[in-house]
């Protein structure tokens, strides 16, 4: 009786990596990591707490005033801006909250948040810095939502 080598028997040659295996391998291996990217980067986040309100004592209306800052991510606020301004103790910051209207929310995306109208469109995220409406309310700034997008924006120097 002849003996054949064990990589001839029918069970390794079943199982041996040819092109077409190797090809479904690979496909299947960029599909997972395609859905794993997704998820991890476009999967809605968390809930953000986001203080929201009507302004103007819920009158409605809105400030002529605004401003342009980046945003910050406010663990108790959802969204902020680092507000600088000099006094005659010299230079100051303070962390100013933004009240967005009623029905806005926000959610984690990443290490940032994005702040979202009531139709679910993204309006603002923090990292980025926006031209944003509003006024003074108390200790919060309150918005319009009336939010311009600012790149490469560079405060022109005070003369």
């Amino acid at each position: 009786m002849r003996r054949t080598p064990l990589t001839d028997s029918p069970a390794v040659q079943r199982y041996r990596l040819t092109k077409a295996r190797l090809l479904v391998a690979m496909a299947f291996a960029i599909l997972v990591f395609c859905a794993v990217f997704l998820v991890l980067t476009r999967w809605p986040g968390e809930p953000v707490p986001l203080l929201t309100g009507e302004g103007y004592g819920g009158q409605g209306g809105c400030y002529l005033n605004w401003f342009v800052d980046e945003l910050v991510v406010d663990p108790g606020h959802g969204v902020a801006v680092v507000e600088e301004y000099t006094t005659d103790a010299g230079p100051q910051s303070r962390v100013l909250p933004i009240m967005w209207p009623t029905g806005y929310t926000a959610r984690r995306s990443g290490l940032e948040v994005e702040v979202f109208t009531p139709a679910g469109r993204v309006v603002a995220r923090t990292g980025a810095t926006y031209r944003i409406q509003g006024g003074y309310e108390g200790p919060v700034w309150r918005t319009c939502a009336m939010i311009e997008p600012m790149l490469n924006w560079t405060p022109k120097p005070n003369p």
